[in-house]
């Protein structure tokens, strides 16, 4: 005969004070720990016990069949956006992405049964049944810009169990219900009054319930690996399995507490925002508006705003291509993306007016010394390279280069686009190279290297120059074949060195350096043909 159910108060009432008695005691009281275990609600079913169970189903409970409503389900997938949770799920379910709905969540059913074990290690004694739960996901992984989806405490209980293999009841149902998430369904942790199996006893207890077409069925993982001798026998997938509340009444919600809970889940078939970063640049003689962080698929407009007596020339990719000619700019945002305001008369977008080298770089531009690394981009801190520097002589010289095809450089090759520029270089004395008979071209040219280049240059115009005297702290560092250059530089007032009073002459020299010498360079020779 089956045992009179309790009232729902006494229920409720019975249900807190055998939660309470099976919390996990502290090494200090584990005198009381046998107690603790007399107490507990759940416990291993004995052999004698799991071979009186009654049968699985009923006539009409068999003829349901939970795996054809499985498969009816139009998935959508929700990753919990945390990366090491989300690998450990992606380990489980990879090998079946061909497979059907109900073999995922069979997949997933069978590897809560087998890989978790019933322990209160992530629990504090001094606090009162699952709320005691003490460990937080142990990872700062979660994405960029991504709305949240599920509640932190679920995480943290899923992870836990996923990687320690260990949990009560709660936390395989919220193993269970991330898992149907990840694969596509709405599914949530719940909790409630439930009568156990030897029939007398009714105690606090969770699942995960699957909801589908308006309908809540219940997946027990949990007991399933009480009823299969501690997830060591054969696992069924009728008894805890796709139940429907009519078809048992073992189950009581809390729904109030579980109310509260859903609430904190985003659901799988909402449009979960992603926030992008959507910035704007603009060029010295404007500034541009609505740059920030945009969700997928929301539309952004930006509008650039030219300044008093300037006017507006266009919106540019990173590659230079015109996206717009109108000040307001919008598009529908698909990921991260950086556009280019560029205003009449700027050369380039990545320098401002307060730029110390911004005067020389847009000087050195309009004279057709220099262009950008990228469309409408100088790159002022990017280091000047051996052939740029032979390449904007040549352009200063408006040098015929037609006649100049080979070098005498091993690592200079003909046809390449600084091939004539140094050709002519080298035969006018104005670079000579290494002596292991090589140019490096790509190597980024040194302060000091800089210095001799520019003085070879102007003896072969033919300019007189006049030593300074050096007073650099670091002057001793200068190579004894540059010394005299440095000097020279330095007397016709090129170069000045650092405000440290260094002159650091193995840096490698930034654009924005060699634009500032180039200009004092041209500055001088225009100074000398008038005197």
């Amino acid at each position: 005969m089956e045992t009179k159910r309790p009232s729902r108060l006494l229920s409720l009432l019975l249900a807190f004070a055998l939660c309470f008695s099976a919390l996990p005691m502290l090494s200090a009281e584990a005198a009381a720990a046998d107690e603790m275990t007399e107490l507990s609600v759940d416990r291993s079913l004995t052999q004698a016990e799991l071979a009186e169970l009654p049968a699985e189903l009923t006539k009409e409970e068999a003829a349901f069949d939970i795996n054809a409503v499985l498969n009816s389900v139009q998935l959508h997938p929700q990753r919990t956006g945390y990366a090491a949770l989300d690998k450990l799920l992606e380990n489980i379910l990879k090998p079946y992405a061909k497979a059907s709905t109900a073999k995922k969540v069979q997949v997933c059913y069978d590897w809560t049964v087998r890989n978790i074990n019933y322990s209160w290690s992530g629990y504090k004694a001094e606090k009162s049944g699952y709320y005691g739960f003490n460990r937080k996901y142990p990872y700062n992984d979660y994405e960029e810009g991504l709305q949240k989806a599920f509640p932190e405490e679920v995480i943290a209980r899923t992870y836990y169990t996923m990687s320690k293999h260990e949990g009560v009841c709660y936390d395989w149902g919220a193993v269970f219900a991330v898992m149907m998430r990840y694969i596509g369904i709405e599914a949530y942790v719940h909790t409630g009054i439930f009568r156990f199996e030897w029939d007398t006893q009714w105690g606090h207890h969770g699942w995960a319930e699957v909801k589908i077409n308006g309908t809540n069925y219940i997946f027990d993982p949990q007991r399933e690996f009480r009823m299969c001798g501690d997830g060591k026998g054969k696992i069924s997938h009728t008894r805890y399995y796709g139940l429907r509340y009519s078809d048992t009444d073992r189950y009581q919600q809390e729904t109030k507490v579980n109310a509260k809970r859903d609430a904190q889940f985003l659901p799988v078939t909402a449009h979960r925002k992603k926030f992008v970063p959507i910035n704007a640049v603009a060029s010295r003689s404007g500034k541009v508006t609505g740059a920030g962080k945009y969700d997928i698929t929301a539309t952004a407009t930006l509008r650039a705003v030219p300044n008093a007596g300037k006017s507006f020339a266009g919106w540019y990719t990173a590659s230079g291509k015109l996206l717009s000619s109108n000040p307001a700019y919008s598009f529908t945002v698909s990921g991260p993306a950086t556009v280019y305001a560029m205003f009449a008369g700027d050369k380039f977008y990545d320098i401002r007016n307060n730029d110390w080298y911004a005067g020389a770089a847009m000087r050195a531009a309009d004279l057709g010394l220099i262009s950008g690394t990228r469309p409408y981009r100088f790159d002022g801190k990017t280091a000047m390279s051996r052939a740029m520097v032979v390449i904007i002589l040549a352009k200063l010289e408006k040098a015929d280069l037609s006649g100049y095809t080979n070098t005498k450089f091993s690592d200079v090759k003909s046809g390449q686009w600084y091939t004539r520029a140094i050709a002519w270089a080298n035969e006018n004395g104005i670079v000579s190279g290494t002596n292991k008979g090589t140019f490096l071209p790509d190597a980024s040219v040194t302060r000091e290297e800089f210095v001799v280049i520019m003085t070879n240059y102007l003896k072969w115009k033919q300019f007189e120059l006049t030593d300074a005297e050096l007073q650099y702290s670091d002057q001793d560092a200068i190579s004894a074949w540059a010394l005299s250059a440095v000097k020279k530089i330095q007397g016709a007032g090129m170069i000045s060195g650092f405000p440290d009073g260094t002159f650091r002459p193995r840096n490698s020299l930034s654009r924005a350096e060699g634009v500032a010498i180039l200009v004092h360079l041209v500055d001088f020779m225009d100074a000398a043909a008038k005197a």
